[in-house]
């Protein structure tokens, strides 16, 4: 678990970010392009390689999360 106090659009956020390591057939079949409407539909979910995240490529939030799931993986 973190802690995330952040800014967007000029006001202030806070977030607690879990970080769950499972293992699920299902979620493992789906493939890496497939992106899936979350229940509130404004945003999606899906699966990225780790290598593919991080400085210089797709962001990763908040800070520190990447190296919690690169320890998990």
């Amino acid at each position: 678990m973190t802690d995330n106090m952040f800014a967007l659009d000029g006001r202030r956020g806070h977030e607690i970010v879990h970080v769950f390591a499972i293992r699920s057939e299902e979620l493992e079949r789906m493939p890496l392009d497939e992106r899936r409407k979350n229940i509130d539909s404004r945003s999606t979910a899906g699966w990225w390689r780790l290598d593919e995240l991080g400085e210089g490529k797709l962001p990763f939030y908040p800070e520190g999360i990447l190296e919690l799931a690169r320890g998990l993986a």
